[in-house]
């Protein structure tokens, strides 16, 4: 029982040591020179707001605050009328088209490439070419 009042009463020394550093907000006043009066406060007055006129007069043109790299859309979107754009043709039509005009890989030729076998590849290559001169 003993040491519970100690603590409380520690406690309490301590509380009572800790409040009169707490209360002092700010420092002392320095004493006065003399009969000298104390210097006023000096504060700068706020400043005015400008008559639309001199805004009128600060304003500067849109185009001198703009940078030198606009901005590039990156999408952009068609006002009015204009002509439907040509659709592109169907797979299958570009690869008869290809086909018909020798331009181009044939999937024949990437079949032999894709077999098995150097021999194999040689006759299926063979053949490809013998086709090619019977069509012509």
């Amino acid at each position: 029982m003993k040491i519970r009042c100690l603590s409380v009463a520690g406690a309490w020394v301590l509380a009572a040591a800790w409040l009169p550093a707490m209360a002092q907000t700010s420092p002392p006043m320095p004493a006065s020179a003399g009969s000298a009066p104390p210097r006023p406060m000096v504060v700068k007055p706020a400043p005015r707001p400008l008559t639309p006129i001199e805004m009128q007069n600060k304003a500067a043109m849109p185009g001198d605050l703009r940078p030198e790299n606009p901005v590039t859309p990156q999408i952009s979107i068609p006002f009015g009328k204009q002509p439907p754009a040509a659709h592109p043709a169907p797979a299958a039509q570009r690869a008869s088209t290809a086909a018909a005009s020798g331009a181009g890989v044939g999937d024949a030729a990437a079949k032999c490439e894709a077999r098995k076998g150097e021999q194999v590849r040689v006759k299926c290559r063979e053949q490809l070419a013998h086709d090619a001169q019977q069509s012509k």
